[in-house]
């Protein structure tokens, strides 16, 4: 029996990606706010010094009776989260291809609903209009900060050559080349958003208070127990009733919060060089972090990514043909075949006893994998893996007995992941020509290498090489395990194929898939893997 794990460990799920802290806080300004879709961050670590000071130049503040807004807006997909946060700010000259990703929206729980179209929003506001103060611009050269002039100078100016080097991937994974040219023009416009709240070109201190309702509340808006978000006001731990209501309404008057600003960009106090490479700096970063499904993907826990697919497994004598299930496309996966002909037994044909084929993501609507034979000695089993999305498209490799490299005199055969990628899962296989499927030998490859090598080819043996690659943005990559694990036993438990070191060794498979060989028959059997323990029956067993 053998078998493939991959199993996430929990204890050692440290912050190894440093683009969440090294980064974290680059390329954004007041209007956009922390660059994650995650409000869960309670520091902003943007530009700590005031940029602009606005303290003596304010040319009027006008106070006015405070006129009272009330109203709801529902949000039904995340494009309503764009414009709600566009249509509260005016800003000159902003390129409109650039997304709000303000940390004032709950961008988490908006994309776990939203995608799924389980539930809808109510945003309900309440806003009154207390002041407006107004700067010059004019005056603004004898008012900004000397640092930040000299940070403006050391910004190199990009091109647009530069930036189509940098792809989305190897931004987020912190390549050498975007770091140098990228990260350090997006350094110009870092800006803290307590600190420009009281100091931008124009201020608008219009303040609102928000309680994000579930569409559920809406029709039952009178019950004893509602659950609110509420920004503003004072809280109350009581039970929520129209009295409960009032009292909090009263009560953000003395507890406000700015949100409607009149902006100027930074590049506006630029040369006008520096002002194009800080806009192309800014878009591009917007669009590793902006409010997009791909980019939330791409900084999601690699655990939670692969547990959302599902896994389709067959077998059979000859053609074979996989399919996913109804709302999935395909990912990932593989067609093994096993040629049991005599002429091949004999060793009397150069033809390798196994091939395999790749099973990759060919377009939107993909959903099916499929190896089409009339050989009646032809034995195959496959192994797909479907998503609900189809940018999660992973990077499929394989080699056969044909792509055998000769170079100083070795020989051997390799998968390489493109830059940007991480091997997350891939294995090693050989069978010598004189020898039945039982005998097969077979290695994992290295989680998180970006290449996994068979050396010393000889000519005596057939050689495979599959595995898939990931983007390294995902994060708890260096978490997985894998493992395999080969055991004569027809009958056998395969618990604790993790590691003692996990916190619950019989509970870590997630997923995978096993296949056995019956030589009476020449028929294989499959099956796949998920976060359980199985008691297995079957010869080799393969999980991931």
């Amino acid at each position: 029996m053998g078998s493939f794990s991959i199993c996430h460990d929990i204890k050692t799920d440290e912050k190894t990606n440093e683009i969440f802290s090294k980064y974290l806080g680059k390329g954004y300004d007041i209007l956009f706010g922390y660059p994650l879709p995650n409000n869960e961050l309670i520091d902003d670590p943007g530009f700590k010094e005031v940029i602009i000071d606005t303290q003596l130049s304010i040319d009027n503040i006008s106070n006015y009776i405070c006129k009272k807004e009330e109203y709801v807006d529902v949000i039904e997909d995340i494009n309503d989260i764009g414009y709600l946060g566009m249509q509260k700010i005016n800003i000159d000259d902003l390129d409109n291809r650039i997304k709000p990703f303000s940390a004032s929206m709950p961008y988490k729980s908006y994309f776990a609903d939203l995608e799924i179209k389980k539930k809808k929003y109510a945003l309900a506001q309440n806003m009154c209009v207390l002041n407006y103060a107004t700067y010059d611009l004019k005056e603004s050269g004898n008012n900004i900060n000397k640092d930040f002039v000299l940070d403006i100078e050391k910004l190199p100016i990009l091109t647009k050559n530069q930036m189509k080097l940098c792809t989305k991937v190897l931004y987020m994974n912190n390549n050498l080349h975007c770091s140098e040219d990228l990260s350090i023009n997006v350094d110009g416009h870092k800006e803290n958003k307590k600190n420009n709240s009281n100091n931008n070109i124009n201020i608008d201190e219009k303040k609102k208070n928000d309680a994000y309702i579930k569409n559920d509340v809406l029709i039952e808006q009178y019950r004893d127990n509602i659950n609110l978000e509420i920004r503003g006001g004072n809280n109350f731990d009581e039970k929520w009733r129209n009295l409960t209501y009032l009292v909090w309404k009263n009560s953000i008057y003395s507890n406000i919060v700015p949100i409607h600003l009149d902006l100027y960009s930074l590049n506006t106090f630029m040369p006008i060089e520096k002002k194009e490479s800080y806009d192309m700096a800014l878009l591009f970063y917007n669009n590793l972090y902006g409010i997009d499904n791909e980019n939330f993907y791409l900084s999601q826990d690699i655990t939670d990514v692969l547990s959302e697919g599902k896994q389709i497994t067959g077998s059979n004598k000859g053609s074979l043909i996989l399919s996913c299930p109804v709302g999935y496309i395909k990912s990932t996966g593989l067609i093994f075949v096993y040629d049991s002909s005599e002429k091949l037994k004999t060793n009397k044909s150069k033809d390798p006893k196994i091939k395999i084929y790749p099973c990759t993501n060919k377009g939107q609507y993909d959903i099916a994998c499929s190896y089409i034979t009339k050989k009646k000695n032809i034995i195959t089993f496959g192994w797909i893996y479907c998503v609900k999305h189809n940018f999660i498209k992973f990077e499929t490799l394989y080699q056969n007995n044909d792509n055998i490299i000769s170079k100083d005199g070795k020989t051997f055969m390799s998968l390489t992941c493109t830059e940007g990628n991480t091997i997350a899962f891939g294995f090693k296989m050989k069978l010598k020509k004189l020898e039945k499927l039982e005998k097969l030998k077979i290695k994992p490859c290295t989680i998180g290498d970006d290449q996994c090598t068979i050396n010393n080819i000889k000519r005596n043996s057939d050689y495979l090489l599959w595995g898939f690659c990931v983007p390294s943005s995902f994060r708890s990559l260096s978490s997985l395990q894998l493992t395999y694990i080969h055991d004569d036993t027809i009958q056998n438990d395969i618990r604790g194929a993790c590691s003692d070191i996990y916190i619950n060794k019989y509970d870590n498979i997630f997923l995978g898939f096993t296949f056995s060989f019956d030589n009476k028959f020449e028929q294989t059997l499959l099956k796949f893997s998920t976060y359980t323990y199985f008691y297995l029956i079957s010869y080799y067993h393969f999980f991931y």
